[in-house]
């Protein structure tokens, strides 16, 4: 790869390839954000010149995870009145970016600051 910290992997990187035969290349990108990423596969042949092949990918979905499955609803199953219930979980970034989170419900307007009607 041209790049130092590349996201991209060549399995296997070097190697010899026989006459009449062939090799499987496998070129792998591991994506860790909603964004465009971009290298150069360097491909050196002895007693040649260098060829140069472009790769690209683009990640899509979130980089932000739960450690416990909230999808397609959170059931806090049956408790008490007049009793607190709550649950928690983790939330991590996976992606390289800062990402901003904003938690509502219903009946709330902005985080905190709930309507009463």
């Amino acid at each position: 790869m041209a790049r130092k910290h590349s996201c991209w992997r060549i399995e296997p990187c070097e190697g010899v390839v026989h006459p009449k035969c062939e090799v499987l290349v496998t070129v792998t990108a591991s994506l860790d954000d909603a964004v465009e990423f971009k290298d150069e596969v360097k491909v050196f042949i002895e007693n040649s010149r260098t060829t140069i092949i472009p790769v690209q990918a683009v990640g899509i979905g979130t980089t932000i995870v739960t450690d416990k499955n909230l999808h397609p609803e959170l059931d806090l199953k049956s408790h008490f009145s007049c009793s607190p219930c709550s649950y928690q979980f983790t939330v991590t970034n996976r992606g390289r970016r800062a990402q901003r989170l904003h938690w509502s419900t219903e009946s709330c307007s902005r985080c905190g600051r709930c309507r009463w009607s």
